[in-house]
């Protein structure tokens, strides 16, 4: 039986903030996750075929990237993508048939991350 699989990637979107030195030291703040590979049957098509969330999650760092300048912020935010990007490929080359394409499953799955990124940047500039 045939499966439709549906690859809304929350890739580098799992992810918990530690900082060695304290919440207030963005410097040391390092966006962590483990890298993983699971499946979920999400619903059905009306003829009963199964339809299969995908997700896999990445690591991105912030360490020695200062949030306080425009260049650090773009650094992030190009790690974010690219990370985004290779994810929604790996999950492709294993399920060819998953929707949505590449490029927009990076878009979907750097959405969140970028968001945080941005609100990380902006309390950098106010200290």
């Amino acid at each position: 039986m045939k499966k439709i699989v549906l690859a809304t990637l929350l890739a580098s979107l799992a992810y918990g903030f530690v900082s060695t030195v304290g919440a207030q030291d963005l410097k040391e703040v390092t966006v962590q996750a483990k890298r993983m590979l699971t499946t979920q049957i999400v619903g059905r098509t009306a003829t009963g075929i199964p339809i299969t969330q995908i997700s896999m999650s990445y690591t991105v760092s912030l360490a020695g990237v200062d949030l306080s300048t425009q260049a650090g912020v773009q650094e992030i935010e190009n790690r974010i993508n690219d990370v985004a990007l290779t994810a929604c490929k790996d999950i492709s080359s294993k399920y060819p048939t998953a929707e949505p394409s590449d490029a927009e499953c990076a878009k979907i799955a750097a959405k969140k991350p970028l968001a945080q990124l941005h609100q990380m940047a902006k309390g950098s500039k106010a200290s």
